[in-house]
């Protein structure tokens, strides 16, 4: 209920504006594409637990969403999506939660709930993500930390030594 209820009250509108909670998208485009994999979300029978619409300041803004109750097989748990939409899966046991967040062949971002704390930390050291948050959406803290994607969600590393040596070329010179 908390967590509907804070993606339900993010303030969209512009980037620079402290009181908005979230700016637009890149282009115009992308929010079509959000429009179609909401679409999507609906057809495959997904639950919605908010969002799912074209928001109505129009352009290149979108509604946060998050659906719940795919199949692991579904596409939108399969495919990245490009917008403030999140896919819920939960769990009964810890090994179940372990092999849903790894069944995709994407790794950019995973968040973990769970009362039990110790529990919460043994599941997220198993799931293959570039960044995985226990108990706290994006904290604000975390803006100088390393991340990026594994398997097939980018290549990069931002804010850490990786991204230096993205840009670095070693050579190595010995002489007599």
């Amino acid at each position: 209920a908390r967590f509907k209820d804070h993606g339900e009250k993010g303030r969209l509108g512009p980037a620079l504006d402290p009181s908005s909670a979230l700016g637009a998208l890149a282009h115009a485009g992308l929010a079509r594409h959000f429009e179609s994999v909401a679409a999507q979300a609906t057809s495959e029978r997904g639950k919605w637990l908010f969002g799912g619409t074209s928001s109505e300041r129009g352009g290149a803004f979108v509604t946060p969403s998050a659906t719940y109750d795919f199949t692991l097989c579904s596409t939108l748990q399969q495919d990245e999506i490009l917008g403030p939409m999140m896919t819920i899966a939960s769990f009964k046991y810890q090994h179940d939660a372990v092999k849903q967040a790894n069944n995709s062949p994407l790794g950019q971002v995973a968040y973990v709930f769970e009362n039990d704390s110790e529990k919460a930390d043994k599941i997220a050291l198993k799931i293959e993500a570039g960044r995985v948050f226990v108990n706290v959406d994006e904290p604000q803290d975390a803006i100088g930390l390393a991340s990026g994607g594994l398997k097939l969600s980018g290549s990069d590393r931002e804010n850490s030594a990786e991204l230096i040596n993205f840009f670095s070329r070693l050579t190595t010179i010995a002489s007599a």
